[in-house]
């Protein structure tokens, strides 16, 4: 994830994405509180993104009802997803940084697989 934090850093500040000098800033505390900026709203956004890929993978194309799609009803089209595809901000999201286990879209995830490894047994 740290990889990937990086890659938008670059694409968001530039080059010097580590040099609080370069950059402009007064201090390394200052281009600290940017770089969460810039990672939270990727974070957001990304979060948005694969909630969406993923309800849409489902129920965008028309089907019967099967006991599979029902179940991935109450994961995917609840008040959760609901409101991540609405862009509703956490008021814990600054923690996703340090602990991406608890972004919405990787809970998500981790739910579908848990169903698919139940449904094989």
């Amino acid at each position: 994830m740290q990889l990937s934090l990086n890659k938008n850093r670059l694409a968001s500040v530039g080059s010097n994405f580590c040099d609080h000098t370069k950059l402009g800033f007064k201090d390394a505390a200052a281009l600290e509180k940017a770089h969460k900026a810039v990672d939270l709203k990727y974070l957001r956004q990304t979060n948005r993104t694969a909630v969406r890929i993923l309800r849409d993978a489902v129920f965008d194309h028309p089907t019967k009802e099967t006991a599979v799609r029902t179940k991935l009803h109450s994961i995917l089209q609840n008040n959760e997803a609901s409101n991540i595809l609405r862009g509703a901000v956490d008021d814990d999201d600054y923690k996703w940084i340090a602990e991406p286990w608890r972004i919405p879209a990787v809970q998500i995830w981790g739910k579908i697989c848990s169903y698919a490894t139940s449904a094989r047994a």
